[in-house]
């Protein structure tokens, strides 16, 4: 079902009679992810050319209690996660009480009834550093609502995305995007390059613009949908601690940073993992001019960058050595794998 456009279209009468395949069938929720990833898939390679658009269908489709099934079963393989201000945990419940507990979640979506619950704050000391960094824990429901949201609004989002972006993708890792770099670097001498991140970028984004960039995707329904699980009740930031948190912020710098930087700097483009950008120039005099234009867009949109041109470029003709310290995420990020992200799953 669903293997390319021919086999697609033999299953369109179901649509043109008000069906959706994905939830009318009687199955397990393996079957609903598969054909929902393909929709996806098949409608942003074809455009409505012979393929029902997705976007009216995803609601629908998250609000079902395979979806969130499928969402605690991903949970729960990844391993024991620390319970929210209610004290519970997913792996605490019988498999009756998760089926009862999707259910329940899931008719609260249907009926724009569902409400996050209060997150848990915990402080854990930073690696090398002095201090503490205030990690929120939520509830378990509301990451499986979290999760869910991510299984049905990536196969939609993650195409659109720029082929230089690479934090919390599928299939994409910091050593991908280290040898991206390198190739760049290697093939068009760009040796001289820009690291810098946003400082707080979580906290930082401003939530309007945030909600612009998915009104560019979504329909109204999924933007309030959004709108409930990611707004923290203040102007700026997205709530952290859920596992969509990372889909969101890559969201909003693919928007308003990737693309228009892209747009105007096609042979300049931002390699970014998250919320860290890296460009590869050719020169430092070259990089000196990139870099404030860098950090004038960064701020325009409301994420300032954390450094300067002073320690944010690194000549890498003289000394091949400073590698190890830019990027960051090549070291930090990589022991956690290829989907590793603020968000706590």
């Amino acid at each position: 079902m669903y293997g390319n456009i021919i086999e697609f279209d033999r299953d369109l009468s179901a649509f043109f009679k008000g069906y959706d395949p994905a939830i009318s069938h009687v199955g397990d929720s393996q079957r609903l992810m598969q054909v929902h990833e393909k929709h996806a898939s098949l409608a942003s390679r074809f455009d409505g050319k012979g393929v029902p658009p997705v976007a009216p269908l995803l609601m629908t489709r998250l609000a079902d209690a395979r979806t969130m099934m499928t969402a605690c079963t991903d949970l729960m393989r990844r391993g024991r996660k620390a319970p929210g201000v209610d004290g519970m945990t997913l792996e605490m419940l019988f498999p009756s009480e998760r089926r009862s507990l999707c259910r329940q979640v899931a008719r609260e979506i249907r009926e724009r009834t569902y409400c996050p619950g209060q997150d848990r704050i915990v402080k854990i000391p930073k690696p090398g550093k002095k201090g503490f960094r205030a990690i929120a824990v939520q509830n378990a429901r509301d990451r499986v609502v979290g999760r869910a949201a991510v299984r049905i609004l990536q196969p939609v989002l993650d195409p659109t995305f720029s082929c230089f972006s690479f934090g919390c993708r599928p299939k994409r890792s910091s050593m991908e995007a280290l040898a991206t770099a390198l190739a760049l670097a290697s093939s068009q001498s760009r040796w001289v390059w820009i690291a810098d991140d946003v400082v707080r970028a979580f906290d930082r984004i401003p939530f309007g613009r945030f909600l612009q960039a998915c009104q560019a995707h979504f329909p109204v329904e999924v933007v309030e949908f959004i709108t409930v699980i990611a707004h923290k009740g203040t102007r700026r930031g997205l709530r952290q601690g859920n596992p969509s948190s990372p889909l969101f912020a890559n969201l909003f710098f693919d928007f308003h940073l990737d693309r228009p930087w892209n747009a105007r700097h096609p042979d300049l483009p931002v390699i970014r993992y998250l919320d860290d950008v890296l460009l590869l120039c050719s020169s430092v005099d070259e990089a000196k001019i990139a870099y404030p234009a860098l950090a004038s867009q960064a701020t325009a949109i409301g994420t300032p960058l954390g450094s300067s041109v002073e320690t944010s470029v690194f000549d890498l003709t003289r000394s091949i050595g400073r590698l190890g310290g830019i990027p960051r995420w090549i070291d930090e990020r990589n022991a956690h794998g290829p989907n590793c992200g603020k968000g706590v799953e």
